[in-house]
């Protein structure tokens, strides 16, 4: 019998954090760091602070809207 991946969904703490922005990315966003993982968020340059709320938790990366 066959076993079909199931991706497990990881929680994501939806918490407001601060976070401040180090560089760009190629796409223009900017790229910061919180919990050992990158954050990528459109419309802040680099040498800004946000408090932003995450949205979604990737192996990798964070990814906020």
């Amino acid at each position: 019998m066959a076993r079909f991946f199931k991706p497990q969904k990881r929680k994501t703490d939806t918490k407001h954090k601060e976070i401040t922005i180090n560089r760009l990315d190629h796409h223009g966003a900017g790229i910061g760091h919180l919990n050992g993982k990158s954050v990528f968020v459109d419309g802040l340059l680099p040498t800004e602070i946000a408090v932003v709320q995450l949205t979604e938790d990737k192996k990798i990366t964070l990814v906020l809207e």
